[in-house]
């Protein structure tokens, strides 16, 4: 019986460190919103990068998936309040960001004799290999979302008339690789980098 309370026990810790730790980083993510604006912009009006979504995917290489999305609701609140693009941008910044780490904890779940844990993620050939995929997850996702309600939004303008001025569904879809591929190219590999080669992972790993 004392052996199953002090499980529960440890448990209970771990998820509030979990819990802790996405909040603080989803904090630290509102840090960085401020100073996206000295960042060079690509020639189609993006950033050339944005860390505001570094500490959304380093929450899920220390504390999982649940924790990753805590992080990154907190951020995407205060891109709300804080970023130039409001509450469209927050919202493309969430579904843009999410399937990042989403996407790869859902596979690294499903494979058999893989340990789900963020040991695995160190080696680069799974981790790149399951970013991917989240990449592609993330391609999709924004295209929905840009062509039937964020671009018309924003501009003001039907799907119609979007897919019109851009020339057809396959010339947006490739248009909105290029808005997005740069991007998640830091995604995937700068949050990697912080954690994996700094050893972070070895101290505050928590699955």
């Amino acid at each position: 019986m004392k052996k199953m309370e002090n499980q529960k026990l440890r448990y209970d810790a771990v998820k509030t460190i979990k819990f802790v730790g996405g909040a603080m980083l989803g904090a630290l993510s509102i840090v960085f919103i401020p100073f996206t604006q000295f960042i060079p912009n690509l020639p189609w009006g993006m950033k050339m990068f944005d860390p505001t979504s570094f500490p959304w995917i380093i929450a899920f290489f220390l504390f999982g998936s649940e924790a990753a999305i805590i992080s990154a609701v907190v951020g995407t609140i205060g891109i709300m309040f804080l970023g130039q693009t409001g509450f469209i941008g927050a919202t493309m910044k969430f579904s843009a960001t999410v399937p990042m780490f989403l996407v790869p904890a859902l596979i690294l779940k499903a494979l058999p004799k893989i340990e789900y844990s963020s040991k695995t993620l160190r080696k680069p050939y799974v981790w790149f290999s399951l970013a991917f995929f989240g990449v592609l997850a993330r391609f999709v996702v924004c295209f929905l979302l840009n062509l039937y309600w964020a671009v018309p939004l924003w501009m003001g303008l039907t799907t119609n008339e979007v897919l019109e001025m851009f020339g057809g569904y396959f010339n947006f879809f490739l248009m909105v690789i290029g808005w997005n591929a740069w991007q998640s190219f830091w995604d995937a590999v700068l949050p990697w980098f912080i954690v994996y080669s700094t050893k972070l992972d070895e101290n505050y790993s928590y699955w």
